[in-house]
This record gives structure tokens, sequence and C-alpha cells, in this order.
């Protein structure tokens, strides 16, 4: 596996954390221009921080957000599982209900390399054809985005396995993600 951990600093710079790589990380940095690189772990950031500080609170409701289609529905913005050629499927924009599933199935977790901490997987993207692809995923413990995990056709496969199929009559306006934080925490259920 291939992890590259990165950080913005106080400078609105990322830092390279460390890497398992054993090839030139900086290699990989350098395809993306610093400020685009920045703007996407903060955004990343802000959206997995209220989801993984919230995590237990979604576990413990997880039958009610399960049966509720504006708490499933609830659109996690950078989520998705995204394939390469793959028509109908190619790109899956994935729910707060969806991601619950694969993560309290361990079908998109896997263990921190750098602190051994759990990896809660956000999204996937990749080609079939040449096998390759990566994932962004949000480390619990070391509070960190982590780019370029491996294994791309096991997460990808697992969230269209997984996943419930949906038409175009299923869907609902959803809640958003406060206030369903808002409404679990203070025992409102209301739609």
């Amino acid at each position: 596996m291939e992890y590259l951990y990165l950080k913005p600093d106080n400078n609105e710079h990322l830092e390279i954390i460390g890497s398992n790589s054993t090839k030139n990380s900086s290699s990989f940095l350098n395809r993306v221009n610093k400020t685009d690189r920045v703007i996407y772990v903060k955004k990343i950031s802000s959206v997995v921080t209220i989801l993984i500080e919230n995590l237990e609170l979604f576990i413990d409701n997880l039958d009610l957000i399960l049966s509720t289609p504006e708490y499933y529905q609830i659109p996690i913005e950078h989520s998705f599982a995204g394939a390469a050629y793959i028509r109908n499927l190619g790109r899956v924009n994935l729910f707060l209900g969806d991601l619950l599933t694969l993560w309290t199935n361990d079908k998109w977790t896997t263990d921190c390399e750098c602190c051994s901490g759990k990896i809660y997987v956000i999204s996937v993207g990749g080609s079939p054809l040449s096998g390759r692809g990566s994932a962004t995923g949000y480390c619990s413990s070391c509070s960190r985005v982590v780019l370029n995990i491996t294994s791309f056709s096991n997460y990808y496969s697992s969230a269209v396995n997984t996943l419930p199929k949906m038409n175009k009559d299923d869907f609902v306006i959803a809640s958003s993600l406060e206030t369903l934080v808002k409404n679990l925490k203070n025992n409102r259920f209301d739609k």
C-alpha cells in the first residue's frame, strides 16, 4: 500500500507528514498545484470532520438514518466511487447512508500505517482497464486527510455491490448533515 499523509500547515501550504512508498512522493505532489491541494484538503477536512466527530452518534442511530430517506440521502460533498469507461456506474456520488453502510461493514476502512488508527475511505476512483486507481480517506486518530490509498478495485466493487440501487422515484429532498447532528443530539427527529 502507498499512503501519503498531507496536512495543511499554518501558512496555507501542505506539509508532507510521511509516506511508506518507495516512490518519490514529491513527483506525485508536483502533478497538482499547491493551491488546489490546499483547497481540496481543506474541503474534505471540513466535511469529513463533521462525519468523524459524530460517527458514534450516527452509528448509535444507524437504523433511524438508514430507514429515513431524508437522512440516508444527505449528500456528502467529495464522496464518490468512480471508474473510467463504465457506463451508468462510472461515478456514483455517495450519501451519508452509503458511507455509514460501507464503514460499519468495514468495506471502506483500513488501518493507518502512520498511527495505527482507523482510516475511513471517503472517495475512490480509477480505471478497471488498467487496475490503477486510489482512494482518499480520513484518519480518525491523526485527524489527517490520507491520499493515494491503493486497492481501488476492492473499494469500488464493494461500493457497487453493497449500496442499494435507486431510481429517480426513490430520491427525496434530504436534510442537511448539520441539521441531522443537531436533531440527534437534541433527540428531535422531525423531518
